[in-house]
């Protein structure tokens, strides 16, 4: 059995409080990011964060360019679906299309060269949070 379908097969089978290493929020961790970034505009990744509430801490503490990296697709899913972070499934009607920056940066095409990507996490009206990728591209040389 590879790794990844390991840890799959683990968040599938488990609820995320029943996994040995559960605790509803991670103190000490968020206590060591807050000292090591305490600009909250720092960006902060969770390696290995599975289902954990650590991201939810972080979003809370105002920290707004947090990513969580995880072998488990199924953790990350229940994890984007718990945290809802990257807004709203349409727009205007329509069904919206989430990009991550290299995904982005190829619908542009390989006449393309990226030359800096930014997300940012926006407040809508309505006060949900919708998540923005911005590619910066010049036609390649």
């Amino acid at each position: 059995m590879n790794t990844q379908h390991h840890w799959d097969q683990v968040y599938q089978h488990k609820a995320a409080d029943a996994v040995s290493w559960f605790r509803p929020h991670l103190e000490r961790s968020l206590s060591l990011i807050e000292k090591a970034a305490p600009d909250r505009a720092m960006s902060v990744i969770d390696v290995g964060g599975g289902e954990s509430t650590l991201v939810d801490d972080l979003l809370a503490a105002g920290y707004r360019d947090v990513s969580v990296l995880d072998i488990s697709q199924t953790a990350m899913e229940a994890t984007r679906q718990r945290l809802g972070p990257e807004g709203p499934a349409q727009c205007s009607g329509l069904d919206v299309v989430r990009y991550d920056t290299a995904g982005l940066h190829s619908e542009f095409g390989a006449a393309f060269q990226l030359v800096e990507s930014a997300t940012e996490v926006h407040e809508t009206p309505s006060g949900t949070s919708q998540q923005f990728i911005y590619c910066y591209c010049v036609k390649a040389p």
